[in-house]
């Protein structure tokens, strides 16, 4: 059986409200709660007070024929999540679809309640890969093993900062001293206005490709383009309307001839949480729409369901989720590339006294 990809949304949509199209498009949910964290560090905080209210022990995701009579005795667990009473993720553990285990990794956090690094275990609980981090919640050191311990390779990532403790530069050099990637970074009164990523060819040293973003006042991706040695390949840019409480009520996505490529509304509730997101994918050339894409949100920002669509109305890709107040139960997914094409799960809590 292929793998399932849309197990990743399902998580996803567990972890951060289920925001699944392009962030630059969805516009602000809530305030980020420190602009100089990492991106990964930036949705963890959210998450982890979220399982912490809930007091969360355990989350285990089966997987369970739709079909079944009583789905909830004949199924798989797929995946299990602990949690300490931080809500900070602990150890995660992956199962294929026979329940035999696929992987693990194991979080380890310092004094100050920072995670300071993680292990990636394969299926015969061997350390395969070591991540560490600084408090930030940048990845500054990732080693990869030989399964008798034996270090395969590793990659440093030099981060250099501002006085204000924003990045400018991260560049990511091997153990042979060759510089993979390098991203840099400027702002504008401390709100990112641009930045830069470069993949290098580790041989010649030579770039292989660039690609540069540039943001708005509000923070909000404005241009992008991607280039190969220096010549610019692709562009795109973007334009937003904001409602009165600063979130996108509507973006447009156009190419580099300044024709129309996405068309997209947002509404939200009176809370400020979105209420559907509706993204039209169109041909610049032609102006007919190719696909459309929908979610819907419950009051508290919970996605309750996503379609793509193809024009006709015919439904390439879906899904739809059930909750028990804020927690993510159950979930019902169809997408006709996969095998089977429908995925149900359902999520069982374990929690703290």
């Amino acid at each position: 059986m292929p793998p399932i990809k849309p197990f990743t949304i399902l998580l996803l949509t567990l972890a951060l409200g289920g925001l699944l199209s392009c962030d630059y498009l969805t516009g602000k949910k809530k305030p980020e709660p420190d602009p100089r964290f990492s991106q990964e560090k930036k949705s963890l905080v959210e998450y982890e007070a979220e399982i912490s209210s809930l007091k969360v022990r355990k989350a285990t995701t089966y997987l369970f024929d739709c079909q079944s009579a009583n789905p909830r005795v004949e199924n798989t667990i797929i995946e299990e999540r602990e949690f300490d009473r931080d809500g900070r993720m602990t150890k995660r553990t992956e199962y294929h679809y026979s329940g035999v285990q696929k992987s693990s990794t194991s979080y380890f956090f310092g004094p100050d309640g920072n995670k300071t690094y993680q292990n990636l275990y394969n299926a015969r609980n061997a350390v395969v890969q070591t991540k560490y981090f600084d408090k930030f919640g940048y990845d500054t050191l990732t080693r990869n093993f030989i399964e008798d311990g034996s270090l395969r390779n590793e990659m440093n990532k030099l981060i250099t900062r501002n006085p204000d403790g924003y990045p400018v530069k991260l560049e990511e050099i091997d153990h042979l001293q060759r510089t993979h990637t390098l991203a840099t970074f400027s702002y504008n009164n401390n709100v990112l206005a641009e930045e830069t990523f470069t993949r290098f060819n580790v041989v010649s040293g030579d770039e292989v490709a660039t690609e540069v973003i540039q943001y708005n006042e509000q923070g909000d991706r404005a241009y992008m383009a991607t280039s190969t040695s220096a010549i610019i390949e692709d562009e795109v840019s973007m334009s937003y309307v904001y409602n009165e409480d600063g979130k996108i009520a509507s973006a447009r996505l156009l190419d580099k001839y300044g024709l129309l490529m996405r068309d997209k509304v947002n509404t939200f509730y009176d809370n400020g949480e979105p209420r559907s997101i509706v993204d039209i994918y169109l041909d610049p050339s032609t102006a007919d729409t190719i696909q459309v894409y929908e979610e819907n949100y419950n009051e508290s920002g919970k996605m309750l369901s996503f379609f793509m669509k193809e024009p006709s109305g015919r439904i390439k890709q879906s899904g739809e989720y059930t909750y028990d107040k804020i927690k993510l139960e159950e979930a019902i997914e169809f997408d006709p590339s996969q095998s089977p094409p429908y995925v149900c799960t359902f999520i069982d809590y374990d929690f703290y006294n």
